[in-house]
């Protein structure tokens, strides 16, 4: 299994995490909320994405930040696939 640490853009675009295999785990390890959604072409808003939380996907998801990064915000996404 691979970690890597994602830092998210601070102007609150969306970016894609695309798994490798079979499963990734995604865990949000900011200060502060983010926002998930699947599909590229969602018009969704985006399911939100708590400090802690840890999802596991099967297929590309996309993620931001919940209001861009705040200035005292710490952390990053930590994928492992």
């Amino acid at each position: 299994m691979l970690t890597e640490d994602i830092l998210l853009p601070e102007d609150g675009s969306w970016i894609a995490i695309v798994p490798l295999g079979n499963d990734s785990f995604i865990q949000n390890d900011y200060t502060q909320d983010c926002l998930i959604r699947f599909g590229a072409l969602s018009t969704s808003y985006g399911s939100v994405f708590q400090s802690g939380d840890t999802i596991i996907v099967n297929e590309t998801v996309y993620v931001r930040a919940r209001n861009g990064i705040k200035p005292d915000t710490v952390g990053s996404l930590k994928v492992t696939r």
